[in-house]
């Protein structure tokens, strides 16, 4: 996930320690429901690169995401879709090791340290279909400083809620779609 980079001294130079990831998606599919399963891990390698200087505050990290997923239909017109997602993040592999029972699922089986923290994520949807109309209604929230070693970028620390309709026309050519919501951040 990430190359070794050692520091050359010029400030434009962002030191890297090598970060290997792993994950895993599964899903489990019958016509009426179906239920998933994400699991993701990643860790830097200390020894990777020889020093960075403590000013350009480069720490090895480590990273466990669980996510389950889940989508069931209730009758002919309501579906019901949702994901929840816990991540333990260790911001420095360094820290002493610390008991971190009852903070999150994920420690029981993460390798708690001083600088680990836990966050979660939800979102859920309700649609209601009838013909061709789709109408939605949906929430999402994301803890504040929600990380995961795994994504490029990653919205935090938001909550939304969401109305949204769509409908095909011309022989399902051409769709509109409507959304609008609220979002509150700063949680």
């Amino acid at each position: 996930l990430l190359k070794a980079t050692e520091d050359n001294e010029d400030p434009r130079t962002i030191p890297a320690y090598n970060r290997m990831g792993y994950g895993l998606k599964t899903t489990y599919e019958k016509k009426r429901y179906k239920l998933g399963i994400i699991g993701f891990y990643a860790k830097d390698n200390q020894n990777s690169i020889d020093s960075i200087p403590e000013v350009k505050n480069v720490l090895p990290k480590e990273n466990l995401v669980i996510s389950l997923e889940g989508e069931v239909k209730l009758g002919k017109s309501f579906t019901l879709q949702a994901e929840y997602a816990a991540t333990a993040i260790t911001k420095d592999t360094r820290a002493e090791e610390t008991e971190a029972l009852g903070k999150s699922p994920l420690s029981i089986i993460f390798n708690n340290r001083a600088s680990t923290e836990y966050y979660n994520a939800l979102k859920t949807r309700l649609e209601y279909t009838i013909s061709r109309i789709n109408l939605g209604l949906g929430y999402e929230r994301i803890d504040p400083g929600y990380e995961t070693l795994g994504a490029y970028f990653f919205n935090n620390d938001f909550e939304n809620i969401t109305l949204d309709a769509s409908n095909t026309f011309f022989k399902d050519k051409l769709t509109l779609a409507l959304n609008i919501g609220y979002q509150r951040d700063d949680l």
